[in-house]
């Protein structure tokens, strides 16, 4: 056996871990390590068992193995509705058309957002029956090592695919990330019978390929050590929450998925920009306030691991830099990290920039179209002295792979100064 890693099965843990009474079906056959992992979360588990259905019938024709698939199916009542659909390999053994039988026969036990994972094999060479998948983690599957042989059906088209099951939108595939198997694609699809919300949804459908000559065609290429170490603070510890700043971006959610136990966003940029606009008060006046009352609020229990500034802090003012450090300030830890970019040099872009994250030392973005003079360049003395809390960890610059112009700050929570002062103190 070897271990894959699966950002999709984390996707879905990160979704259902919150809720009870989940209810889960699975395709394959019954697998202790699956049914364990599920019942810890409170979810109920029912098992098809379709590799055994595919290594008696998986040769008749499309049309019979429609005929018998559908008698194979066990009987659900009448209501019962599945929360999450786990096909693991089953469907590169099946003709989209015994697929698009299989779906429809399930969609009378689906519900609006009901989740479908699947694994689809890259190459023509896949093993001889679907593959034995237990689950060993919020993020790992163990997979057996079986006999490899040539398709015997073709590759299926993704497009084809949402064609043959329109009432499904994708919502992620993953390919070549850390720790997957080359020959493995994942896709997590999710039905949603509403034609309305369906088209909404798709339209913000990315397409995670971070081994894609396409992803960074026209972008540029930059190692980050300050991502990468972030990356390995969270992989020693457990029951961590990130919250990412940036541009609302699902590839970059996926990436933190792996490795977080919960994943916040807030398109602070965006934000900053809508209060901007509906504010008849300007900077000075009395009553001025610089960012919305309602940004950045969760439940008082809730504290971040780390926190992603990427380089939006360069398009704030000290007013707003002041107001985010108190408003982040009570959902910090003693050792809270707080990543952030800075533009040093005289000219930075005209606006902040998308990183699209690739693995745990790189990361991609696009050439800034237009460049601005900086007046002020913040600083880390100034950020420290703005956002009260913060004490500087690590400065990167110029380091191996990184572009000309941007500094990496990994800043540190270190909680209020007086009330440390005082508490050593107290203890002295």
């Amino acid at each position: 056996m070897f271990l894959h890693k699966s950002p999709g099965l984390a996707a879905i843990y990160n979704e259902i871990k919150s809720s009870q009474r989940n209810r889960v079906l699975d395709l394959g056959p019954m697998v202790a390590a699956n049914f364990s992992f599920f019942s810890q979360l409170s979810c109920k588990i029912h098992f098809e068992n379709l590799d055994e259905f595919i290594q008696e019938y998986g040769k008749l024709s499309t049309q019979n193995l429609i005929y018998r698939l559908e008698r194979y199916l066990l009987a659900h009542k009448e209501g019962e509705k599945f929360d999450v659909i786990l096909s693991w390999d089953i469907f590169n053994y099946l003709e989209l058309e015994a697929v698009q039988a299989l779906l429809e026969k399930l969609k009378q036990h689906c519900k609006p957002d009901t989740l479908l994972h699947m694994f689809k094999y890259v190459s023509d060479d896949i093993p001889v029956l679907p593959r034995k998948f237990a689950i060993k983690d919020t993020q790992h599957v163990a997979i057996d090592t079986v006999d490899m042989r040539k398709r015997h059906v073709p590759q299926h088209n993704t497009s084809q695919l949402l064609k043959k099951i329109p009432e499904y939108y994708l919502q992620s595939t993953v390919v070549g990330m850390d720790g997957m198997h080359s020959a493995i694609s994942e896709y997590v699809l999710r039905f949603q019978p509403n034609l309305a919300l369906r088209k909404k949804h798709a339209t913000r459908t990315e397409v995670l390929q971070t081994t894609s000559s396409i992803l960074t065609k026209g972008l540029l290429r930059h190692q980050s050590p300050a991502l990468e170490s972030v990356v390995s603070y969270l992989r020693h510890r457990k029951g961590t929450r990130v919250l990412d700043l940036g541009l609302k971006n699902s590839k970059n959610a996926n990436f933190w998925q792996q490795y977080a136990d919960e994943v916040y966003t807030e398109d602070l940029i965006s934000s900053l920009r809508w209060w901007r606009s509906t504010q008849s008060l300007k900077p000075g006046d009395n009553g001025y306030l610089p960012i919305s009352p309602q940004l950045l609020s969760y439940s008082s229990e809730t504290k971040f691991d780390v926190i992603l500034g990427w380089d939006i802090f360069n398009y704030c003012s000290q007013q707003q830099l002041r107001a985010l450090g108190e408003r982040l300030s009570p959902y910090c830890t003693p050792e809270t990290k707080l990543l952030c970019f800075m533009y040093p040099e005289t000219a930075m872009p005209a606006k902040p920039g998308n990183f699209l994250l690739r693995s745990p030392t790189e990361l991609v973005y696009s050439k800034p179209e237009k460049l601005v003079k900086v007046k002020n360049a913040a600083t880390s003395a100034s950020l420290m002295k703005l956002m009260a809390g913060f004490g500087i960890r690590n400065t990167f610059i110029l380091r191996p792979g990184m572009q000309k112009g941007i500094t990496e700050l990994l800043f540190e929570y270190r909680g209020n100064l007086a009330a440390r002062v005082a508490a050593q103190e107290k203890a002295s």
